[in-house]
Formats: structure tokens, C-alpha cells, sequence
């Protein structure tokens, strides 16, 4: 059993934690973080290289992050830029639905860290796991196969029209592409372009009418 203030070793490579570790093993452990350190300044010496095959094939390397504050490590380390921005950590790390502010704010991040490289920013993948299951009254059978990601939009509509909002707002600060996860069928493609258009048209009219608001 583990003690307050006792020494314990968490070994993430090999998914296991080892409780009061004698000088032997922590001897081996110290081994392993020094190994793990040459590796890691190994590879740092790569990272200005070109991603290209043998036969000079350029291959893009892109990057998937959680947060915005992510995507400038992705060329600190190489990248060419983010393939994936997981935007559904914003739900899972809160105890509250993210407003559209705070999902500007992390975007806005992630676009300023790209410095005018495209990101792919992908809508909520939720539903199939124990957040969203803890929402419903009655849990589904098998979330894995229902209520997930594009559907859970579609049927979540404010939720998913107050981030799409976000995500063209801060298209104004650099080029983002929207991807929706899970398409099944036309339908769910179609349905969720209408969306985006509305909320294009919502964010015109706003603007439109600050215009008028202002004084000449």
C-alpha cells in the first residue's frame, strides 16, 4: 500500500506504478530517464530535416493537439502545421459548457501559434463516453453505435451553432478549415453545412447592424 509522502515511480511506457522502489531499482529507473533524454535530443537534431521518402517523395507532417496553446510546440518540434485540433478536451476538462468566448479565446491561440499555416479544427466529438452518458436521463445501450459525435451536434443544436460561431469568428485572424467527425450519410453532411451557413449569415447581420449602430 502507498503512504503520504512516500516515493513511488510512475512508468507511463510500460502502464505501471511501483510503490516505495529500492536503490536498485531506482538506479534503473534513473538509467531509463537518461536513455529517454539522449533520444529526445537525438530526434531534435532531425526536426530541421525535410519529411521526405527516399526518392524525394515531400511528405507534410502535420499534427493533431487538445488545446490552442499546443499548436506553436507543433513547429518547435518539426511539424508543418496542425492536422486535427480535438476541440471536444474543451468539454471534458470544464465543469461547464464552454461558452462561445471561451471557445474564441482557445482558438484564437491555436490560430495565432499556427502563424498563418491552415489548422484543421474539428467539431465536438462527443457522446460514447461517461460525460455525455451522464447527461442523458436514460444512458444508451451501446453509445459507441448512437447518439456520437456529427448526431450529437445535430441534436445538440445550440451547443454546436454557439462553436461554429467561434470557429468563423476567429477565421478572421487566419485560414482554419472545419472538419465534422463521424459523417454517416449526404444528410449529415448537408444538415451540418446549413448550419455553418447560418451562422455565417447570424455573424453578417451582427456585423451589419454594429455598422449602423455606429456614429457617422
Amino acid at each position: 500500500p502507498a503512504n503520504e509522502g512516500g516515493l513511488a515511480i510512475l512508468d507511463g511506457d510500460r502502464g505501471v506504478i511501483i510503490v516505495d522502489p529500492d536503490e536498485a531499482t531506482l538506479d534503473r529507473y534513473r538509467g531509463y530517464q537518461k536513455d529517454a533524454h539522449e533520444v529526445a535530443l537525438s530526434l531534435a537534431d532531425l526536426r530541421e530535416l525535410a519529411t521526405e521518402t527516399t526518392d524525394g517523395t515531400r511528405i507534410e507532417l502535420l499534427a493533431n493537439i487538445e488545446f490552442g496553446t499546443e499548436a506553436a510546440s507543433v513547429f518547435e518540434y518539426g511539424g508543418d502545421g496542425v492536422g486535427l485540433f480535438r476541440t471536444e478536451f474543451l468539454w471534458l476538462t470544464s465543469d461547464h459548457e464552454p461558452t462561445e468566448e471561451e471557445q474564441y479565446a482557445e482558438y484564437t491561440r491555436a490560430v495565432e501559434g499556427a502563424a498563418g499555416v491552415p489548422i484543421t479544427i474539428r467539431t465536438f466529438d462527443l457522446g460514447a463516453d461517461k460525460y455525455t452518458q451522464e447527461r442523458n436521463r436514460i444512458p444508451e445501450r451501446n453509445p459507441f453505435l448512437g447518439l456520437r459525435s456529427i448526431r450529437y451536434c445535430l441534436q445538440n443544436l445550440g451547443m454546436f451553432k454557439t462553436q461554429l460561431r467561434a470557429i468563423l469568428r476567429v477565421s478572421a485572424h487566419g485560414p482554419v478549415r472545419i472538419m465534422f467527425p463521424l459523417i454517416t450519410s449526404i444528410t449529415e453532411f448537408r444538415q451540418a453545412k446549413m448550419l455553418v451557413h447560418d451562422a455565417m449569415e447570424d455573424l453578417d447581420d451582427e456585423l451589419s447592424l454594429l455598422h449602423i449602430s455606429e456614429p457617422t
